[in-house]
């Protein structure tokens, strides 16, 4: 039964196929059925909160037992989870609710015009950007009380941005997550003007007082591209031309700015660069796996051969080496062991994460009505002992708190689809 979940290749069905005699379905802890979604919800972990988008709704789960602490109805996203509050657009407004409890603090309205405005989230502000005829405006609202605390005025257009720590689930620079969970920092990033008229840049203004701190020398893609802290840095993607993707490195505290070159196969997509496990990975231009030290900007470990990083955990990184039935590599990028695989179910190549002693692992597409017979799954592989721990068919990685693997579990059989459930899997 097992060997029908995945459609993959030769290798990788013998691969799905030991897993009917060598792992069972995952430990679960707690489980909430959705109402009527039956793809997995957008989610995030926040604390002892689990922050989800599913059946239309917001809604906020205890991440220890499950249980539904609050739910606002017809909320589209995107939400930033900033600190104690939760931040949402509904229509021509912007909604703030307590994480805790759910109470709505206040709806921002905008004055200038937009519908709703450009907006970002800080821990503790709500910055804006807004329109007065031909000028722009940056607009700073209190969280806690809705009063407005400074405002810009500019001429040019804008583009704001406010960082927001790294998503152990999307951890690709270029993934857009409907729910996203703002870092700590004293300043909210602008970009002035527009790139194709040649007058593009960005600035960093106080948090507090919108005084201007820097102009980095390097632009930042605000329009496109997510601002991610990783230690001390801010880092996000500057250009991608050509088979090069161009990753920023900023420190806000000494105001200056790196720059880090990523690549990929020009034949092929462009270069996915992953923030995750404290440091970036993704390609060099040869198309090998690298580790690069957001401090520094250097490669600190290169493959020996093309493939794509997939995951990192200091000091362990699982990548993809090329070839269509290669399996998952496992690398100590410190200096340890070879390069190793498991000895009987080697993982799958494919979207991982690495969190505790685990290794997970996806492989597959949902099905649809245009390929029915898609299905997919998730698997959970203790590198420590060498071993495949679990394997559940339907299953896609939504989030991970400091206690559980949360997975929204849907159904295989496309003719018989039913509701998801979101489910707990501990690895602590």
């Amino acid at each position: 039964m097992v060997a029908a979940v995945i459609v993959l290749s030769a290798a990788a069905a013998i691969w799905i196929t030991t897993l009917s005699a060598t792992a069972a379905e995952p430990k679960i802890d707690w489980r909430v059925p959705l109402a009527e979604q039956q793809t997995p919800p957008d989610a995030a972990a926040a604390g002892d909160a689990v922050v989800m988008l599913a059946d239309g709704d917001l809604t906020v789960l205890d991440a220890g037992s499950g249980a539904v602490r609050w739910t606002v109805p017809d909320v589209e996203g995107p939400v930033r989870v900033a600190a104690d509050s939760v931040v949402y657009a509904s229509g021509a407004l912007i909604k703030v609710h307590d994480l805790a409890g759910g109470q709505e603090r206040f709806s921002y309205r905008a004055e200038l015009g937009h519908n709703p405005p450009f907006w970002t989230a800080t821990p503790t502000t709500l910055v804006t950007v807004e329109r007065d005829g031909k000028y722009r405006e940056a607009v700073a609202t209190s969280l806690t009380t809705g009063k407005q605390l400074w405002h810009k005025r500019y001429d040019k257009e804008l583009a704001v941005a406010a960082p927001v720590l790294p998503d152990p689930v999307h951890t690709a620079m270029d993934a857009s997550p409907g729910v996203q969970v703002a870092a700590a920092t004293s300043a909210v990033y602008l970009n002035t003007g527009l790139r194709e008229a040649g007058d593009e840049k960005s600035l960093t203004l106080d948090i507090a007082t919108g005084t201007e701190l820097d102009s980095p020398g390097t632009v930042f893609d605000l329009d496109t591209y997510s601002l991610i802290t990783v230690g001390d840095r801010v880092v996000s993607v500057s250009e991608r031309s050509g088979c090069e993707t161009k990753v920023v490195l900023y420190d806000p505290l000494a105001k200056s700015a790196k720059t880090a070159g990523f690549g990929a196969d020009c034949n092929a997509s462009a270069t996915t660069v992953r923030v995750d496990g404290g440091a970036l990975i993704g390609q060099n231009l040869d198309g090998r796996p690298e580790v690069v030290d957001v401090v520094t900007g250097e490669p600190r470990w290169t493959a020996d051969a093309r493939g794509v990083a997939q995951a990192f955990r200091e000091p362990v990184l699982a990548y993809s080496p090329d070839g269509d039935d290669q399996p998952l590599k496992i690398v100590d990028v410190s200096g340890g062991p070879e390069p190793w695989q498991a000895r009987d179910t080697t993982p799958a190549a494919g979207p991982a994460t690495l969190a505790g002693k685990y290794l997970l692992t996806s492989s597959g597409s949902f099905p649809t009505a245009e390929r029915p017979d898609d299905a997919y799954a998730t698997t959970g592989y203790n590198i420590d002992i060498d071993k495949l721990m679990w394997h559940q068919p339907g299953a896609r990685l939504i989030a991970v708190t400091e206690k559980y693997f949360v997975l929204a579990v849907c159904g295989t059989d496309y003719k018989e689809m039913k509701p998801a459930v979101v489910v707990a899997v501990p690895y602590t």
